[in-house]
């Protein structure tokens, strides 16, 4: 009996495991090599915006220089956090508050370097190919915004917070009965 349930445990567990790692690609959510949205949104629509072969590999480079960066600002930020950490337990108030402003430094460096990924990235196309891109984009976003809250399709008569007719919410004289 106690040999069976471990091995029924074991099992549950493979397959949780599996299931898991299979629906995410194995390796994890971005599984294309593109991280950043703004080269992964062009190199999506790469046939459709005619990119060269040369602007293909302008935008892998700039990528690749910005991941290089994005790996370096990503460990300063955690090692001043480790920082932070040890002078918090010490009672070091002043050090820590040091370290915030350090923080934020650090985290307006990623921001700014975002910025610049996808200013460099759009100097690569042409202005055709740039306005091609704005439009797939719009009309990307149209073709989701009918699907509600985080990509999910809501479901009810009310279409939200369970399953009334979604009247008190069309008319205002039956608020709050």
């Amino acid at each position: 009996m106690k040999r069976t349930m471990i091995i029924v445990l074991i099992m549950t567990m493979a397959s949780i495991a599996f299931s898991f790692g299979h629906r995410h690609g194995g390796k994890g959510y971005k599984n294309d090599g593109y991280r950043n949205s703004a080269c992964k949104s062009i190199m999506l629509y790469s046939k459709d915006l005619g990119l060269s072969e040369d602007q293909i590999a302008k935008i892998q480079k700039v990528e690749t220089e910005h991941q290089k960066a994005m790996i370096d600002l990503k460990a300063e930020k955690d090692k001043i956090k480790l920082e932070k950490r040890d002078a918090m337990k010490e009672s070091e108030y002043d050090a820590a508050k040091k370290l915030n402003a350090k923080l934020t430094d650090v985290n307006e460096k990623i921001m700014n370097s975002k910025v610049d990924l996808k200013n460099e990235v759009e100097k690569v196309l042409t202005k055709e190919q740039l306005e091609k891109v704005k439009e797939l984009r719009n009309e990307r976003r149209l073709n989701r915004s009918d699907r509600g809250f985080n990509g999910c399709r809501m479901m009810g008569p009310g279409q939200g917070n369970g399953m009334g007719n979604g009247q008190r919410m069309a008319d205002p004289g039956l608020q709050g009965k």
